[in-house]
C-alpha cells in the first residue's frame, strides 16, 4: 500500500472513471444548494441513483458498454421493467450505499485531486467544493435538465419520468460520453497538475509513457462495476473477476518494467514489482500448506516437504538450493504461478520455493528488496543466504513455520482468526480461507481506465518549462 501511495497517491481500486469526479462535484453542489445540512447526504444518494438509472437505460441493449458503480443492480432494475414508458427512481442500487456508493469510494480521491476540502462542521457532509471543484461541477450543471434534477431531489420515488427524458439526461451524464475541452482540462490538471499529489501521479505517468507501459483499458472490462458489496454475493465471483483483472493489468506493467535496465526514475516501479513477486511467492508457499491441511485437518511438515520433493525432482533434496533453483528469472517463475493452468498444491509449493530462491539469488531483485525491507522480506533475504550450502527441502521446511507465524501476527492485527496453527511438527486446520494467487493492486488498472477516458497523451503530463 505504501508503494501504491508513492506511485499513484489518491487513487484506489474503484477510482477508475474520470467523469465520476465531474459527476460527484456536480452532485455535491446540487445536494448542498438550498437544502438543510441534514438532507445533503440523502440528496447525493438520490443523484447517484439517477446516474445508475440513466446509465442502465442508456446501455440497455449493450449492458457492458459502460462501467459504473451499481451497474449490476441497475441492469436488473431496467431488465425487470423492460419496455416501460414511465420510470421511477430506484430506491436501492447497492446493498449499502453509504459504505459502497460513489461518494464514499471517491471521497478521499476527490480531496487528493483538490476538488473538495474537509471542514469541521458537525452537520451535513463535512466537506465543501474548492474553486476547481465548483468549476468542474459547472460543466455538468449546464447540461442536465432542471426538471430531471428536481424530480430526483424532491419526488423521484413517488413520481415517474418519461423514458425519453431519462435517455436524454443519460446521454449528457454518461461516464463514457465525450467530454468537453474545459472539463477535460480541469480533470487533467486535477489528476496530474503541479500541486499536491498530482506531482507524484504525473511523474509515474511520465515514466510509464516513456517506456510504453501505459496500456489503455477497455471500458467494458474494468472492475468498477464489481461493486464492493458484491464480494459476498454470487460466491464471490464478481470480486474474483475484478481481482483477476487487476492482476492481469498489474502484470502487464510490471513484467516489462522488471526486464528494463534500472534507472532512478524507473526504480520505484521496479521495487514495487519486486515486492509484488515476493508477496506472490510467500502467498503461494502458504497456499501449498493451507490446501492439504484444510482437506485433511492435520498435516506434518515432513509429509508436506516429501510431497513437494516428489514433484520438484531429486536435486530438491540432493543438491544445494542454489543449484536446484537454476537460473530462470523471477518473472519467468511468476508467470507460471499467474497463468490459468490448474496446478496441484505440491507444484504450487515447488514454484513458490523456486521463485523465493530466485528473488534472493538474483542480484537486482535482492537489491530492490533490500532497500528498507519489511520484516518478512528481510527474513526472506536472510533465508536465501544459505542457498549455497543448504538443500531446498531443508530451507522450505525452515521458512514455512515463519510464514505461519507471520500470518498469525497479521491476522491478530486485523482482528481475524488464524487459518493454520503449528502444533509441534504438524500443521493444524483452524479457520482456513481460500488463497488466490494474485498481484495486489498497484492501481495501474484504474490509471489505464482514467487515461482511456481522458484520451491522455504524453504532452498532457509534460513538465512545464
Amino acid at each position: 500500500m505504501a508503494q501504491a501511495d508513492r506511485l499513484l497517491p489518491g487513487l484506489n481500486v474503484f477510482t477508475s472513471r474520470a467523469r465520476y469526479y465531474t459527476f460527484l462535484c456536480w452532485a455535491l453542489a446540487r445536494a448542498q444548494a438550498e437544502a438543510p445540512p441534514r438532507a445533503h447526504l440523502e440528496r447525493v444518494f438520490r443523484l447517484e441513483r439517477l446516474l445508475v438509472l440513466c446509465e442502465a437505460l442508456q446501455h440497455e441493449d449493450e449492458p457492458l458498454a459502460c462501467s459504473y458503480i451499481g451497474r449490476r443492480r441497475g441492469r436488473s432494475f431496467v431488465t425487470e421493467r423492460r419496455g416501460a414508458g414511465l420510470w421511477e427512481l430506484p430506491t436501492r442500487i447497492l446493498k449499502n450505499q453509504g459504505s459502497n456508493g460513489a461518494l464514499r469510494l471517491y471521497r478521499t480521491s476527490l480531496a487528493s485531486l483538490g476538488l473538495i476540502e474537509e471542514d469541521d462542521l458537525d452537520e451535513g457532509l463535512g466537506l465543501r467544493l474548492t474553486d476547481r471543484g465548483q468549476q468542474l461541477a459547472n460543466q455538468l450543471d449546464r447540461a442536465i435538465d432542471e426538471g430531471v434534477v428536481g424530480w430526483t431531489l424532491e419526488g423521484g420515488t413517488q413520481q415517474q419520468k418519461r423514458r425519453g427524458t431519462l435517455l436524454d439526461a443519460g446521454a449528457r451524464m454518461c461516464l463514457s460520453s465525450r467530454m468537453g475541452a474545459y472539463e477535460r482540462r480541469y480533470l487533467v490538471a486535477s489528476l496530474f497538475g503541479a500541486g499536491g499529489d498530482g506531482i507524484e501521479r504525473r511523474e509515474t505517468v511520465q515514466v510509464l509513457f516513456e517506456h510504453k507501459l501505459l496500456g489503455f483499458a477497455s471500458v467494458g472490462s474494468d472492475s468498477t462495476d464489481n461493486d464492493a458489496d458484491l464480494i459476498t454475493e454470487d460466491g464471490g465471483k464478481p470480486a474474483e473477476e475484478a481481482a483477476l483483472f487487476e492482476t492481469r493489468t498489474n502484470w502487464g506493467v510490471l513484467r516489462p518494467a522488471l526486464a528494463l535496465p534500472s534507472t532512478n526514475r524507473l526504480q520505484p516501479i521496479q521495487v514495487a514489482g519486486a515486492y509484488q513477486l515476493a508477496s506472490l511467492g510467500l502467498n503461494a508457499l502458504f497456499a501449498s500448506a493451507l490446501e492439504p491441511t484444510a482437506q485433511q485437518g492435520r498435516l506434518s511438515l515432513a509429509t508436506w516437504r516429501e510431497r513437494i520433493a516428489g514433484r520438484a525432482g531429486i536435486d530438491f533434496e540432493a543438491s544445494s538450493a542454489a543449484a536446484w533453483a537454476g537460473h530462470r528469472s523471477p518473472a519467468e517463475v511468476a508467470a507460471d504461478l499467474l497463468d490459468d493452468t490448474p496446478r496441484p498444491w505440491p507444484e504450487i509449493g515447488m514454484l513458490a520455493i523456486e521463485l523465493l530462491l530466485r528473488l534472493g539469488l538474483d542480484e537486482r531483485y535482492a537489491r530492490w528488496l533490500g532497500d528498507d525491507p519489511t520484516p518478512i522480506v528481510e527474513r526472506l533475504l536472510l533465508w536465501t543466504r544459505d542457498a549455497s550450502i543448504a538443500r531446498a527441502g531443508e530451507l522450505a521446511a525452515r521458512l514455512l513455520p515463519d510464514l505461519v507465524e507471520h500470518h498469525r501476527d497479521v491476522s491478530v492485527k486485523k482482528g481475524k482468526g488464524e487459518w493454520l496453527v503449528l502444533d509441534g511438527e504438524e500443521l493444524v486446520k483452524h479457520d482456513p480461507r481460500p488463497v488466490r494467487l494474485l498481484l495486489h493492486s498497484l492501481r495501474f488498472a484504474q490509471l489505464a481506465q482514467l487515461a482511456a477516458d481522458l484520451n491522455l497523451h504524453p504532452k498532457d503530463v509534460a513538465d512545464e518549462t
